[in-house]
């Protein structure tokens, strides 16, 4: 919360590998409508084998850690095109 704060247009996007799995969390700011964390997220796990959901605001999953790099490689390129 503290970095949502400091960032008014931020993205957080936090990850941990665990074994064969990875969890991660995308937290976005409640004031925008350029994302929507539970349907970003949600999307990205589906190219890494997982699952997540949650709030527009804030979601959660897991994915296959070999597929990590495309999970991220996605997440990043959906931002860059909101810019």
């Amino acid at each position: 919360d503290l970095f949502m704060d400091k960032q008014p247009k931020g993205i957080l996007l936090a990850y941990a590998k665990d074994g064969d799995k990875f969890k991660s969390v995308l937290k976005v700011v409640p004031k925008t409508d350029k994302f929507n964390a539970s349907k970003l997220l949600g999307t990205g796990l589906e190219l890494a084998n997982g699952r997540g959901g949650g709030r527009a605001d804030m979601a959660q999953g897991s994915g296959d850690t070999n597929k990590l790099k495309d999970f991220i490689t996605y997440i990043d390129s959906e931002i860059k095109k909101a810019k």
